[in-house]
């Protein structure tokens, strides 16, 4: 859906219930995951139901995503210590005189 087409269907009443279903299942699946399980297999596929569980599966890919950036923020960028050039080598440098 395009952005306009978007915000035509969030002015409907099926469009408002869609997303309060999605903020409902972020919610939930943040904070109470197990009823989320319980809820995922409702036959009935209402507005609601089915942005419940969208705003579920949205938590869980951004719980993973933060994840991910977790791991890249906590690798070591820094040069090993091993690597270091040795402080009291003495070094030949040329002067112009």
């Amino acid at each position: 859906m395009e952005n306009n087409e978007e915000n035509e269907y969030i002015a409907t009443a099926e469009g408002q219930q869609y997303l309060k279903g999605f903020n409902d299942g972020y919610l939930m699946a943040e904070h109470m995951p197990e009823v989320v399980k319980a809820l995922a297999d409702v036959k009935e596929k209402t507005p609601h139901v089915e942005g419940f569980l969208d705003g579920a599966n949205q938590y869980e890919q951004d719980k993973e995503l933060s994840k991910d950036a977790d791991k890249f923020k906590s690798t070591s960028w820094e040069i090993p210590k091993d690597n270091e050039p040795d402080k009291d080598a003495e070094h030949d440098l040329e002067r112009d005189t």
